[in-house]
């Protein structure tokens, strides 16, 4: 794993933190039939907390960090991350090849 994609996902987690709210996690929980862990924070918090915390380390180098950060992201156990990971992929959609697909499948 790369250097950029750690730092991605070491400022991800480290934004999400103040926003854990425990009570919203039980509902976000449920509504997916607790088949997921939650932080608790909603969509337009999220990246709003993630975006300017990632902002200064810039857009992805390459194909292969941003592939590296979705991965990590995904690795964890909050949902919210993985969400962060599709935001990251959709974001940066242009990097990816047809060689990064079995990866995404």
């Amino acid at each position: 794993m790369g250097d950029w994609a750690e730092a991605y996902r070491t400022a991800a987690v480290a934004a999400l933190a103040p926003l854990e709210d425990a009570e919203r996690a039980v509902h976000m929980a449920a509504y997916m039939r607790d088949h997921f862990v939650f932080l608790g924070v909603t969509a337009a918090p999220r990246r709003a907390a993630v975006g300017a915390a990632t902002r200064p380390l810039g857009p992805p180098p390459s194909e292969e960090e941003l592939l590296s950060a979705a991965e990590l992201l995904w690795g964890v156990d909050e949902r919210e991350l993985q969400y962060v990971a599709t935001d990251l992929l959709a974001r940066h959609r242009r990097l990816l090849t047809s060689g990064s697909l079995p990866l995404l499948r």
